[in-house]
């Protein structure tokens, strides 16, 4: 080491910086100070401190979080995608065989195709008490009862019914309209009758 060096990391000063392990990623000590502040003022009933505050710390968190995901996107962008999720799978315990050969390995020897075929045979062996379709399960199926079918007429004249009810309600309903407000213009004196 040099003597510039060791000066330097004797007379520099170290700042102790605490994070909750609940915080955000993102929360700096600036961040906290302004909830402090701002609760503070929220305590002592400062209500213009408190709205001061209580802005400051919106926005701060608003750029901080972007700030945050910004370079996380940036170092995602710039870094080996190929080497990142190597990483990620030697951190999440992941081995890098795939599982297939693994229970190739345990069943089959190692053979994938015996796999295959050990797993075809273990398909089958569930629909072998079932009978096949014939042809003349497949016609009876395609004939539709009557009381399925619906004819176009009947749709027709369903919805001329209910339309029909429709202007009935809108009827009635004008009419109640009208006739309340009769009644209110009546004991207004606006109405005479």
């Amino acid at each position: 080491m040099s003597i510039s060096s060791v000066l330097a990391n004797a007379t520099t000063l170290l700042r102790l910086r605490s994070q909750n392990l609940n915080d955000k990623p993102w929360v700096t000590e600036e961040f906290r100070r302004i909830v402090r502040r701002r609760q503070y003022a929220w305590t002592h009933h400062r209500m213009d401190e408190y709205r001061r505050y209580r802005n400051q710390a919106l926005r701060l968190a608003k750029t901080l979080r972007k700030r945050f995901y910004n370079a996380k996107v940036k170092h995602l962008r710039q870094s080996d995608s190929r080497n990142w999720w190597r990483q990620m799978k030697r951190f999440t315990g992941q081995s890098k065989a795939s599982e297939l050969s693994s229970l190739a390995n345990s069943i089959a020897d190692g053979d994938v195709s015996a796999l295959a075929d050990i797993i075809n045979m273990s398909l089958k062996r569930v629909s072998d008490d079932l009978q096949p379709l014939s042809k003349d399960n497949e016609m009876q199926s395609t004939v539709i009862p009557d009381k399925y079918i619906i004819v176009q007429e009947t749709v027709l004249a369903k919805l001329e019914c209910t339309q029909d009810l429709q202007s009935t309600w809108t009827r009635q309903i004008a009419q109640l309209a009208n006739a309340r407000l009769c009644t209110l213009a009546v004991r207004a004196g606006m109405c005479n009758f």
